[in-house]
């Protein structure tokens, strides 16, 4: 769900745009894992078990809280009004959860490096 504008789209893929970009929606979940698995809407929808047009109301929703047992009623309420299986796109979750703290590691121990660095230059 890239920032750009696209003539004829619906109102959900324009607002799901933005939510991506706002982070904490669905939409940005569902960018990251379609953009790393290089999957259309369509293909991300079919391996989800839902149609586009669910996919795309789904991108609004707020991402699921992460505690128990939180996240597996966040997950079922998720699943049902999207009509996506739920084992599934909490798979999807975990996957970008994943793939973000080891991007935020990777980050941290950059910067750690970078500065042990300047301190044996000084």
């Amino acid at each position: 769900m890239d920032s750009t504008r696209h003539d004829g789209d619906s109102l959900p893929q324009r607002a799901g745009r933005r939510a991506a970009m706002r982070g904490g929606y669905m939409a940005s979940i569902l960018s990251e894992y379609r953009e790393l698995r290089q999957m259309t809407d369509e293909q991300l929808a079919s391996e989800l078990g839902c149609s586009v047009n669910r996919l795309e109301l789904l991108a609004l929703c707020r991402e699921p809280r992460r505690q128990q047992p939180r996240f597996t009623e966040d997950m079922q309420e998720l699943a049902a009004y999207s009509g996506a299986d739920a084992g599934r796109l909490a798979g999807v979750l975990r996957t970008v959860d994943g793939l973000r703290a080891l991007a935020k590691r990777r980050d941290s121990d950059d910067g750690g490096m970078l500065a042990a660095a300047r301190d044996e230059e000084g």
